[in-house]
């Protein structure tokens, strides 16, 4: 006790010491906060982006596409193996492919390039898929008996416009919604997107225009 007295008595008659004291408490509470900083962000990082796991999906499944322009459907339906895929039209029976984004069409005899068949969104998770999440609005989640869950997210017009036209517009508009569906192990088995106000505004429906993809193995 005697030596613990001695050594504060020591430190509080010697500003060499007092300085060299502060510097380290502070020195350590620095180090501390930033710490905890570091931490919070990093967990925040790795949250926002999903609330739900694509893990289920990988580089090879099954893909079912529909495609509803004001009560009009068409359905496409699939296989993806890492960068490519084949993939039918259910309602005209036309057969396609795809490689690293370039598309072909069977014409009975040979593989012919064409755009894209799908309008906007695409059935694979790639970076614009990551922008629509990104920039949308998480509204609610439904959590059901089999522990399946439904999130609902919306995004504006205005904002789809920048992320798709690549151009900045500004509408008081009704919001266009994204419905994510997962399985009871929260992993993504199906989106809905209801896009119908941003297609209104590019003339690319009348009154609505749904896209719906479901995922399996």
């Amino acid at each position: 006790m005697d030596n613990n007295k001695n050594i504060i008595g020591i430190i509080k008659s010697n500003t060499k010491y007092r300085a060299i004291l502060f510097f380290t408490f502070y020195f350590i509470f620095f180090c501390i906060l930033i710490s905890a900083i570091k931490s919070n962000n990093s967990i925040k990082t790795t949250t926002n982006k999903y609330l739900f796991s694509i893990d289920n999906i990988g580089n090879k499944y099954h893909f079912k596409y529909t495609l509803d322009i004001d009560n009009n459907e068409v359905f496409y339906e699939g296989d993806v193996f890492n960068n490519s895929s084949k993939f039918t039209n259910v309602s005209s029976g036309e057969l396609y492919k795809e490689q690293n984004n370039i598309f072909f069409k069977y014409d009975g005899s040979t593989w012919i390039n064409i755009d894209s068949p799908y309008l906007m969104v695409n059935y694979k998770y790639d970076v614009m898929f990551d922008k629509i999440i990104n920039n949308a609005t998480y509204i609610s989640k439904i959590e059901n008996a089999d522990s399946t869950k439904i999130y609902n997210y919306q995004i504006s017009t205005t904002t789809l416009y920048k992320l798709f036209d690549l151009n900045v517009i500004d509408l008081d508009d009704l919001p266009n919604s994204m419905t994510i569906y997962t399985n009871s192990n929260n992993e993504l088995i199906k989106v809905k997107y209801d896009f119908s106000s941003y297609f209104k505004y590019k003339k690319k429906c009348l009154d609505s225009l749904f896209i719906e993809v479901e995922y399996s193995n």
